[in-house]
């Protein structure tokens, strides 16, 4: 799958495919490959919705139970209602950016009561990414009105940029 990374950067998509085709169909890696597979598609402009070959690493990773992974398929593909179930399905098994990825989606249908719960999830559930966590105490400070996230999302900005120019 390294190789194929690499000639997917190289732009050698037919090798690439050679490549990964077989290893669909090994039970460990077979959820990987697919995903480099949709990648190669999704690059050379195929239609996802057209080709039967998306459903395969939707499968794959549900057999295997990565709902995140699913979820981000699903995005790629346009269809947020099976994304957000399965951002909910990684949530609940204590994937934290997933629960901030079901925030958005919920942000993003107008359900903004359920945005704010899950946003508060994401932010209590212990976020390692500076940057997802600032995002999280944003949303949430601004969809529960509260001036104490949305201070803490604006010193995390002011850290970050300090850093930046402490680099130079």
């Amino acid at each position: 799958m390294i190789l194929a990374r690499m000639l997917m950067q190289e732009k050698k998509f037919s090798d690439a495919k050679r490549l990964l085709t077989p290893i669909t169909m090994m039970r460990n890696y077979s959820g990987q490959a697919s995903l480099l597979l949709y990648e190669i598609f999704e690059y050379e402009g195929t239609s996802p919705r057209q080709r039967s070959t998306v459903r395969a690493p939707i499968r794959v990773l549900e057999t295997q139970k990565d709902y995140s992974r699913v979820g981000d398929l699903y995005v790629r593909s346009g269809n947020n209602a099976e994304a957000l179930k399965n951002y909910v399905k990684a949530a609940q098994k204590g994937d934290a950016i997933s629960v901030l990825k079901a925030a958005a989606l919920y942000y993003l249908s107008g359900k903004h009561d359920t945005a704010r719960v899950y946003y508060k999830k994401a932010i209590d559930s212990g976020i390692k990414d500076p940057k997802s966590l600032q995002w999280a105490d944003y949303q949430y400070g601004k969809l529960a009105k509260n001036d104490e996230y949305l201070k803490k999302a604006e010193g995390a900005a002011v850290q970050s940029q300090s850093c930046r120019i402490a680099a130079i």
